[in-house]
């Protein structure tokens, strides 16, 4: 990432020092593609007839070695007795016959994940896909960690939820608070701070990955960046930010932990490839997206496609207790 910010002539870092106190630190997003979305699974390749072929081939003719061994004793009238090459022989065809069973078993298991995969495909199919391909072409800066109860207070003088502790990330935020701490951060730095779009904010998450969670694909990989409320975790509780593993960009809480508002409403995503997509913005959408899932949320609510819709009659003046959301600052000086 520092090369990549002195090729753009941009610092890794930023740091923003409130003016109620405190200070908010930021990191550069590079610009760059990404799938998103969430794609259709791929079936695995369906070799359980071989397996099963090569399993039966393999015991009948173990089989039939026994067998015969057996008949041509009882015809010479004397003990069976088996030669060197007569073990080789029969080793080979149960090992053959191994080589079966595993090569069944390891397709019928690849077929359940397959079936598992597709019935939490079909969940996201209203809002996550057809997947495509954005192509961002700015780099940004984006809060290290969501904002906290600490500095929603220093900027607003203000705190929407009960206090749990200053470095929690504030909750029961609305969308138009949000974007009044961004216009008020803004104001004071003389930049263009606000809430990221789906595509920033998905991009972000991601930091390169292409698995369900950024961290990979299994709910012991999600706990490790995550505090979700899962059979596994030990608490499924607001927690103090930057707690768990950041992403490879270094965001931390980017899945987990509060829901995070997002700048538009990209609406239905299409197949088509997409450069710098912004929806709508304006005040008067009925319709937001939350992103990232919340420490109430199981695994599935916190994946990096998902989208969490808030459809109301002002979207953007209701309180959701568990959203929070963290800033984008736009680089003022010109990039390569």
């Amino acid at each position: 990432m520092e090369s990549y910010a002195r090729h753009v002539d941009l610092a890794p870092t930023k740091v923003i020092k409130l003016p109620g106190g405190g200070k908010l630190e930021l990191v550069l997003i590079p610009a760059g593609q990404f799938t998103m979305g969430t794609p259709g699974p791929k079936p695995p390749q369906d070799t359980v007839f071989l397996g099963q072929v090569i399993l039966v081939a393999g015991i009948a003719a173990a089989v039939a070695m026994f067998v015969l061994a057996n008949f041509r004793a009882v015809i010479r009238r004397r003990r069976m007795q088996f030669s060197l090459g007569w073990l080789v022989g029969f080793v080979v065809c149960v090992g053959v016959a191994m080589l079966g069973a595993t090569q069944w078993w390891q397709t019928d298991e690849a077929w359940r994940e397959y079936a598992a995969a597709m019935a939490r495909y079909r969940t996201a199919l209203k809002s996550e896909t057809p997947a495509h391909s954005v192509t961002l072409t700015r780099p940004f800066y984006m809060g290290k960690y969501e904002v906290t109860q600490e500095q929603h207070e220093a900027v607003m003088r203000t705190l929407p939820c009960t206090l749990i502790g200053l470095d929690f990330p504030v909750v029961n935020v609305t969308w138009d608070e949000a974007q009044e701490f961004c216009r008020r951060v803004g104001d004071f730095v003389q930049e263009t701070v606000r809430l990221p779009t789906e595509a920033e904010w998905e991009f972000a998450a991601r930091a390169g990955t292409n698995t369900i969670y950024y961290s990979g694909d299994t709910e012991p990989d999600l706990l490790r960046v995550a505090c979700c409320d899962t059979p596994r975790s030990k608490s499924g509780a607001l927690q103090f930010v930057g707690r768990k593993e950041p992403n490879r960009f270094g965001l931390y809480d980017m899945l987990g932990n509060a829901w995070e508002w997002c700048l538009d409403n990209s609406g239905a995503y299409t197949a088509e490839p997409a450069t710098d997509p912004v929806g709508r913005t304006d005040e008067e959408n009925e319709v937001h997206y939350l992103r990232g899932g919340a420490f109430a949320y199981n695994a599935d609510f916190c994946r990096c496609a998902r989208r969490f819709v808030f459809d109301g009659s002002r979207a953007t003046a209701s309180r959701v207790p568990d959203a929070g959301f963290r800033i984008v600052l736009e680089p003022a000086a010109p990039t390569q």
